[in-house]
């Protein structure tokens, strides 16, 4: 598997496990509902955001770079 598969592996998972936090707090009143949706929900979805513009923008790189000669030799 390609570095940028397994980084957007990664990024899909953190949004999935912050939206599965999102959906177990959603049905919820108590104030620390409110808090795991806040520290740990909020989070793990900006940090999948992250990760999969990181991976993006890593591939995007790699794409528009030229190729070195030593990497043309091998």
């Amino acid at each position: 598997m390609s570095v940028a598969k397994s980084r957007l592996r990664w990024a899909a998972l953190l949004i999935c496990a912050g939206l599965i936090v999102f959906l177990a707090t959603l049905f919820s009143v108590h104030p620390l509902y409110f808090i795991a949706y806040a520290m740990i929900g909020c989070p793990l979805v900006l940090l999948g955001m992250f990760f999969y513009l990181a991976a993006l923008w890593a591939d995007r790189k790699e794409k528009l770079e030229p190729e070195s000669p030593s990497r043309r030799a091998g």
